[in-house]
This record gives structure tokens, C-alpha cells and sequence, in this order.
């Protein structure tokens, strides 16, 4: 059986592969939802739309993330 990716504290497990959506994005993040969101509509946070919704994909936060913190770091941002 697979472990739970890092926001995993849902109920149900999750693949590496598995798209998240906006409530795993703010929990991997530490922030909230409506950050997320306010990031999608600014084109700030990479992401994906499946149909109407709007997913994220893991490794590609998790580098987006990286990167911003090594901005931060470097005094870029």
C-alpha cells in the first residue's frame, strides 16, 4: 500500500502521481485555500484544469516551492 503524500491527512490514500487540489496545495504550503487560488488567478502557481477544476501536480509545487525559497533566500523577492 502506497503512503499518504505530505498533506495526507485525508481520509484516503494517495499516489505520488495523484493530482492535488487547492486544500493539498495550502497544507503542503502551510497557507490557505483562498492563497492558493488567489495564485492560480495571478498565474503565480503552476497548475492544471481538469474540465472545471483546478489540480495541481505534486513535483511540479514541490520545485515551485524550491525555487521560491531559494529567491527568498538569494533577497530576490
Amino acid at each position: 500500500m502506497s503512503e499518504p503524500l505530505e498533506p495526507g491527512k485525508r481520509d484516503r490514500r494517495r499516489r505520488d502521481d495523484d493530482l492535488w487540489d487547492a486544500i493539498d496545495v495550502a497544507r503542503f504550503l502551510k497557507t490557505s485555500r483562498s492563497w492558493v487560488y488567489m495564485r492560480v488567478e495571478r498565474a503565480e502557481i503552476p497548475h492544471v484544469r481538469v474540465g472545471g477544476l483546478i489540480r495541481f501536480e505534486p513535483a511540479r509545487i514541490r520545485e515551485w516551492a524550491r525555487c521560491g525559497l531559494a529567491a527568498v533566500a538569494r533577497g530576490s523577492i
